[in-house]
């Protein structure tokens, strides 16, 4: 008992002697004005798209000055005038040294400047275009796996693929992420709409394989009419859960969009290049009947791959919405499977008249397998390369370029 009151006696003098000296105050404010300036550091970073190590940067310089903050308010902290001491000179040194050296190591060799870089490319026709694009190391790589029907209703099967797939397409409009899907082993052995669910671990390892950050699952409940979607990020490396949510609504590919707008959220892309960026609903990427997306995802995952059958079904898809650019490409190709050149003409150009319903990363592949056709080689060689040029990140870019 009296070393405890020994201890009581001398923790509520040093107590005491802390607040005559103001250093809980001096400390307290400190760490508010660290966190406003860190708010703010974070907002600026997002806003006007600089490097998220900024914000590193500023965190780790926060709290390695804590040691000297308390110091000064302890010796400087008391009403009235004190004198400087070698010793406090000395901490205050040795503080500001030490900090030095840690935010050395810890940020030598990390871009502190602006996350992306300018870009000067030309097109077929030999306009200069100069654009923003984000550097390598701030790119979002990530694989997109079938979804699993978890409903009980068949007539929701095609979700399986059509929502990674549709999901893909939605995001390609950013160019801060690369989505992968269509995971051969998925499809090893399945007929149309019915993927090989694959286990966890041999997703990561896929995706490890392909030097992508994060990988995304998910789910599909509710009924055709009210159709639930279930998403789940994980990080690539560990396998940690990163996010989970789940949407609801009554248009499955509006239920993407949201999807495809809560994971750039989840990805941190800085909000400055959202805001800049053109984020078109998949339905119109796509068409707005489900019958033609679903025959034209019917042909694209037909088991056995049956030629003819696929070629029906594409045309039955571009019948039923001929602004159907995606399945207009399909269609050409088709066409010129079964060596029906005219055809295969007609239906590019159909595609390329309605261009506004595809993203960019799509209409740079329509047009150089168009110019291919026409043979302008010239000009399928200027797009290929601009392509390349604004998606370095993207290998399915350098192949078409070594193709051309």
């Amino acid at each position: 008992d009296l070393h405890r009151r020994i201890l009581l006696a001398r923790t509520s003098s040093l107590w005491k002697e802390l607040l005559r000296r103001r250093v809980p105050q001096i400390v307290g404010a400190y760490f508010a004005g660290g966190w406003i300036l860190l708010e703010f550091t974070d907002w600026a970073v997002g806003r006007w798209v600089l490097s998220p190590h900024i914000t590193d940067a500023v965190v780790s310089a926060w709290l390695f000055m804590i040691p000297a903050v308390a110091l000064l308010a302890w010796t400087h902290g008391a009403p009235g005038r004190d004198r400087w001491t070698k010793l406090e000179v000395a901490g205050l040194a040795l503080n500001l040294l030490g900090a030095a050296g840690l935010m050395y190591g810890l940020f030598q060799g990390r871009d502190l400047g602006a996350a992306t870089s300018t870009v000067t490319v030309l097109d077929e026709e030999g306009r200069t275009i100069e654009r923003e694009i984000p550097k390598r190391e701030f790119t979002r790589r990530i694989g997109i796996f079938a979804f699993v029907n978890e409903s009980g209703e068949s007539e929701l099967d095609w979700l399986q693929l059509g929502v990674p797939w549709s999901l893909t397409l939605d995001l390609e409009q950013d160019s801060w992420i690369r989505p992968v899907t269509g995971f051969a082993e998925e499809l090893e052995g399945a007929s149309a709409f019915s993927p090989s669910h694959l286990p966890m671990s041999r997703q990561r390892d896929l995706a490890r394989d392909r030097f992508l950050d994060y990988l995304l699952v998910g789910s599909i409940g509710g009924t055709p009419d009210s159709p639930v979607l279930a998403s789940r990020l994980y990080d690539a490396e560990t396998g940690a859960l990163l996010t989970e949510h789940e949407f609801e609504g009554t248009h499955p590919l509006n239920l993407v969009d949201l999807v495809s707008r809560r994971l750039r959220e989840d990805l941190d892309v800085p909000s400055g290049h959202i805001a800049r960026t053109p984020d078109l609903p998949v339905r119109e990427l796509l068409s707005d009947s489900l019958v033609a997306v679903q025959a034209f995802l019917q042909a694209e995952y037909a088991e056995g791959r049956d030629a003819a059958a696929n070629l029906r079904l594409l045309a039955a898809s571009t019948g039923t919405d001929s602004t159907f650019a995606l399945a207009q490409v399909a269609l050409a190709e088709a066409y010129l499977a079964f060596n029906q050149p005219e055809d295969a003409y007609a239906a590019y150009e159909t595609a390329l008249r309605h261009q506004f319903r595809l993203s960019e990363r799509s209409r740079f592949e329509i047009k150089v397998r168009f110019y291919q056709i026409t043979r302008e080689p010239d000009k399928a060689l200027a797009i290929a390369r601009m392509r390349a040029d604004l998606y370095p990140d993207d290998p399915a870019a350098w192949d078409a370029l070594a193709i051309v």
